[in-house]
């Protein structure tokens, strides 16, 4: 029999590890994601004191310590900062908004699951534009489009609007 706890701590129960090949690493999608700070223009602008949501995005980056700022700009898209390079703007996609509950959700949603799967920044910040520019088409605020609605909207854009690709 083990011997109680301490009063006031808790017993910790041993769990042993599995096996893994040597020099291997467990990696999860969560690595990926807690390295972003993910905020809108207006919130970006308060906490730095800047007035330009790209120089508060630069800001930020610098502030953090993280891999990446991604700022919401609403209809103008995001902007997208590193810590050792300047914000890159992606344009929104021009539709007919109708409700902007939830765009922001959306858009955030969209951006940590694309970095999960292994996207990369630019291509993820694309995709999260065109899920918020989807969301907003639609009333009331848990509109965040579906993957199939994501992908048709994604290919009916004319060439050269997303990612540069045809």
């Amino acid at each position: 029999m083990r011997p109680a706890a301490a009063p006031g701590q808790r017993r910790r129960r041993h769990r042993p590890r599995r096996p893994r090949a040597a020099g291997t690493r467990r990696r999860r999608a969560g690595h990926r994601i807690r390295h972003w700070w993910s905020c809108n223009a207006r919130e970006a602008t308060r906490t730095t004191g800047r007035d330009d949501p790209a120089a508060a995005a630069a800001e930020l980056a610098r502030l953090t310590g993280r891999r990446g700022v991604l700022v919401r700009t609403g209809p103008d898209g995001c902007l997208v900062a590193a810590r050792d390079a300047a914000p890159v703007h992606m344009p929104g996609f021009a539709v007919h908004a109708v409700d902007m509950n939830g765009a922001g959700d959306a858009h955030t949603g969209v951006f940590v699951a694309a970095i999960a799967t292994g996207a990369d920044a630019i291509d993820a910040a694309r995709t999260a534009n065109a899920a918020a520019a989807l969301s907003v088409t639609s009333y009331g605020p848990a509109t965040a489009p579906t993957a199939a609605e994501l992908a048709r909207f994604v290919a009916d854009q004319p060439a050269g609007i997303f990612g540069g690709r045809a």
